[in-house]
């Protein structure tokens, strides 16, 4: 009888460890979710729209451009002088003038910013790595997060910036290269950051740009 005692005594001690283990490992895991930063993870979280990335989230490593959309000199007739830009929008290129009736050909994507922009503008200034603040609308859609976002890989400028002397308009990088040749809900002309980094060492301020 005392034999039995004992092996039912040991048995209710260790059903008692046991609950008791698996109690401080629910409620370990219940605290450390708890001091989770709140912003851990957010950006990823972030709803997206026709093919953008998250401000912050870089897709250059991603970009997987067909040879159309690749930077290349091509045949290009026009009386424009060596040094215009000329944007396409309805093909979504963009054009360098060069010499001996070549261009320098860029594929771009267009934001609904400037689908209306025409007519003959100037490069007013440049910069590189700007930084980016999101426009009400995309923060009102949980698109992007209030408030400035530094220049840098994943920026929705990009890695450059040529704003137009309008005050609105402007060339620049961005951070998902995969919607070049198609048109966007935001922005204005954006090319991938190689190109962009190209066609800023390429372009002075002042420079004419046409818009097609």
């Amino acid at each position: 009888m005392g034999r039995f005692l004992g092996v039912a005594a040991a048995v209710v001690v260790a059903a008692l460890c046991a609950a008791g283990y698996t109690f401080w490992s629910s409620q370990r895991s219940s605290n450390e979710a708890t001091n989770v930063p709140p912003n851990r993870g957010s950006t990823a979280r972030m709803a997206t729209k026709d093919g953008d990335l998250p401000p912050g989230i870089d897709g250059n490593s991603d970009v997987n451009q067909s040879y159309l959309f690749r930077r290349q000199p091509t045949f290009y007739r026009t009386l424009q002088p060596v040094g215009t830009v000329i944007i396409d929008k309805s093909q979504r290129f963009l054009y360098l003038v060069q010499p001996n009736n070549v261009a320098l050909r860029y594929a771009v994507g267009i934001g609904q910013q400037c689908v209306e922009l025409a007519g003959l503008r100037h490069v007013a200034r440049k910069s590189e790595w700007p930084q980016w603040e999101a426009p009400p609308e995309m923060v009102k859609q949980n698109l992007a997060r209030p408030g400035i976002l530094p220049g840098g890989p994943g920026n929705p400028l990009g890695a450059r910036v040529l704003e137009l002397d309008d005050n609105v308009s402007r060339i620049n990088g961005t951070n998902a290269p995969n919607t070049i040749g198609t048109t966007v809900a935001f922005g204005c002309i954006r090319l991938v950051n190689d190109d962009i980094i190209d066609l800023y060492g390429r372009v002075a301020v002042g420079a004419t740009v046409v818009v097609n």
